[in-house]
């Protein structure tokens, strides 16, 4: 380093100061104002002045320069940030796009697949009812007023009143053998897949529980002393699996067990058959569909 030299003396000649702040003071301090100090008329307090001021004046600098490195800094970070953004956003864009145009097309193929699978529907819909129909014609008018007499009077009713014999005459083997609902049963087990297993269970406890009924009046016949059908464990199962609580409750109440069982079967059949005419069953099974689409697709 050069030596500092103000009107001939050199900083280490400087009153008061050490080397430290004398070579502070030749790198910041102009030489006009070194002039100055270097007098014997300056006095002690402001040279500690202008040392305070140079050594604050260096410290806002330093400052300044950091503030305004990290500025720079933080724009530059903004700028990437947003153009980061900006990508992010195009690209979903894009995406949500590409799903709403594979949602429609979708949508577009289940409403045509289901336009042809609701045509079959309404057509096993009505191949059901129309077994149903052929149950309830078919059924001896003798096991309908046999249902009109409690337990304790079977044994009057099949055997001691002549009068009534003649609603009996259907009532056996032979008769139940050449029954549409017998012989026709592959009409509707041709529509199953079409109905749904809701209303083909139902139907199928529909056929189940007349023809067992049947069977189990004709061989009480045959052998002198008919049982009460619901007694039968098979027609309870059948029972306890095809109504709610409340209608087992009502069902132990009425005084005409076999109409009741076979009446609210009839009901559920209807019902659910009303939702899928209407439509209704229909689209939400196609809404649960195009859900189901959505999600495996958004994966």
């Amino acid at each position: 380093m050069q030596s500092c030299h103000v009107q001939g003396l050199k900083y280490h000649q400087l009153p008061l100061w050490n080397t430290k702040t004398a070579v502070l003071a030749c790198l910041l301090i102009p030489a006009w104002l070194l002039s100055i100090l270097a007098s014997a008329s300056v006095s002690v307090a402001l040279t500690a002045a202008l040392v305070w001021l140079s050594k604050t004046w260096i410290s806002e600098r330093v400052k300044g320069a950091i503030e305004h490195e990290y500025a720079q800094k933080l724009e530059t970070f903004k700028s990437q940030l947003k153009a980061q953004n900006d990508v992010a956003i195009e690209q979903l864009k894009t995406s949500n796009t590409q799903l709403l145009a594979v949602h429609t097309s979708a949508s577009n193929t289940f409403g045509s697949i289901h336009g042809v699978a609701h045509e079959r529907r309404l057509k096993g819909i009505e191949a059901v009812w129309g077994a149903i129909l052929d149950v309830r014609n078919e059924t001896p008018a003798g096991l309908l007023l046999a249902d009109t007499f409690p337990e304790n009077e079977y044994d009057r009713f099949f055997f001691q009143t002549p009068q009534l014999q003649q609603f009996l005459s259907g009532i056996d083997m032979k008769a139940m053998s050449q029954l549409k609902v017998v012989l026709l049963g592959h009409e509707v087990e041709k529509w199953r897949p079409f109905m749904g297993e809701y209303i083909y269970s139902l139907y199928e406890a529909y056929r189940t529980l007349t023809l067992r009924v049947f069977v189990i009046t004709a061989f009480g016949i045959a052998k002198g002393h008919v049982e009460a059908w619901y007694r039968d464990d098979v027609n309870r199962n059948l029972v306890t699996s095809v109504l709610t609580a409340q209608e087992q409750a009502g069902f132990e109440r009425s005084e005409v067990k076999f109409s009741y069982i076979r009446s609210a079967i009839e009901k559920k059949i209807i019902e659910k058959s009303a939702r899928i005419v209407s439509g209704e069953a229909s689209a939400a099974h196609m809404l649960e569909q195009a859900r189901r689409f959505s999600m495996r697709f958004s994966r």
